[in-house]
């Protein structure tokens, strides 16, 4: 689907001219925070102030923070977590803290199968040939090589850390240990 739809770019194409649009450079770094903080919000001041939850989970990594997000929103849905009774923001914490004194295995992931991947970058380098190397390289082939390699490195790098990966969250509903967890944040 995404080779023949190419959804990002017919998306951007379709909306340039009626949106505020942008693309982010997946080569200035952080893209996340590019993301929310600058093309979306616009609100860089805002994105730099520590929230109170991100100074309670400050040795907790972004991705972590989203592991717990979406486990408590799984055993919201499933009937193991009473909303009313606890906040997402405190749960996330629990979970948190429960597995760093309790539960020292990783949690299970579900990750895109290789040649999901690989089509995926292919179609980066696409775009990033079709929109970056006129908007923002110079012609030279030397330059444009040199940033798609850059762009294979990072790919490379987010796939071993797991970041085309997600939370198998049945499994982790499953999973006595993590139910137990569940029980006592359903005791506070």
């Amino acid at each position: 689907m995404f080779k023949n739809e190419r959804y990002s770019i017919n998306a951007y194409n379709n909306y340039k001219d009626h949106f505020n649009t942008s693309w982010l450079n997946f080569h200035d770094g952080d893209i996340v925070k590019s993301f929310f903080c600058s093309a979306v919000l616009n609100a860089p001041k805002t994105c730099s102030v520590k929230s109170t939850q991100d100074i309670k989970l400050k040795n907790t990594s972004p991705k972590m923070k989203l592991a717990y997000d979406e486990i408590v929103t799984a055993a919201y849905d499933a009937g193991l977590l009473n909303g009313t009774a606890i906040s997402r923001k405190d749960a996330r914490l629990f979970l948190n803290k429960y597995q760093q004194n309790h539960i020292m295995d990783e949690l299970p992931k579900i990750c895109l199968p290789e040649g999901m991947l690989k089509e995926l970058l292919t179609i980066s380098i696409e775009a990033e040939r079709e929109y970056y190397s006129t908007l923002q390289y110079t012609n030279s082939s030397t330059v444009q090589h040199e940033e798609e390699e850059e762009l294979i490195q990072k790919f490379e790098i987010m796939k071993s850390e797991n970041a085309f990966c997600s939370i198998n969250t049945t499994h982790v509903l499953a999973d006595p240990k993590w139910r137990k967890a569940l029980a006592e944040m359903s005791r506070l």
